[in-house]
């Protein structure tokens, strides 16, 4: 998980569900629990890590670039 979280380069991550929404939802929210993405069958999620001043100190945050389900292109799967 740190090696994902302090990631310096582009990574694609491929997973299958409940791995992709916990790993994600942990990204986005840290240890908090709870499901804060539902994800269908080949849905996509693109996140950034954007730079954020708090109090002076630089530090990064995850943020959500897309998300993308098949419905919203027109597939519907079975």
């Amino acid at each position: 998980m740190e090696i994902i979280i302090n990631v310096n380069e582009p990574v694609i991550l491929v997973s299958h569900i409940p791995l992709v929404y916990r790993l994600s939802n942990y990204i986005l929210g840290g240890n908090n629990i709870g499901i804060f993405l539902r994800f269908d069958t080949g849905s996509v999620l693109v996140l950034d890590r954007e730079k954020s001043i708090n109090r002076g100190n630089n530090s990064f945050h995850w943020a959500i670039y897309s998300f993308l389900k098949p419905l919203d292109c027109g597939f519907n799967f079975p």
